[in-house]
């Protein structure tokens, strides 16, 4: 994504809040992309609700909707329906902490679906039953 990219253009004051936001931004769109909302919206309008969002999420980091649009290259309108669209997720209503729990919990659910070792193909019928016949034809 254009996370790292558009953060790096924010001047964030301190290595440590560009980190927060960006991860947080990470997993932000995570949740927008597990709720469909990024079906057919351009990365660069998702990843700009996405760092605004993360950045008002830390608090103390001044972020304004002008900063970002000037970054993502989209306009002021587009980032506050990309907004109004996350405010109608189940995410918009967690606090940070439920937020982070979940996408903690997503993200193992994912490393371990990751890490299963696949399926041995069936021999019970079908194709693979097929060709291993006409191999011994």
């Amino acid at each position: 994504l254009y996370i790292h990219r558009f953060a790096d253009k924010l001047g964030l004051p301190t290595k440590r809040a560009h980190h927060l936001v960006v991860n947080t931004a990470l997993r932000l769109v995570a949740s927008m992309k597990r709720d469909w909302m990024q079906t057919g919206r351009r990365p660069s309008g998702v990843c700009g609700a996405a760092l605004f969002v993360a950045a008002q999420m830390h608090g103390n980091i001044n972020v304004t909707k002008k900063d970002v649009v000037s970054i993502v290259h989209v306009g002021e309108g587009t980032l506050n329906r990309r907004l109004t669209e996350f405010e109608q997720t189940p995410s918009w209503d967690m606090t940070m902490d439920e937020f982070e729990t979940r996408a903690l919990e997503y993200e193992e659910e994912q490393r371990k679906l990751l890490l299963e070792e696949p399926q041995a193909p069936s021999t019970s019928g079908g194709l693979s039953s097929a060709a291993a016949a006409m191999a011994t034809a």
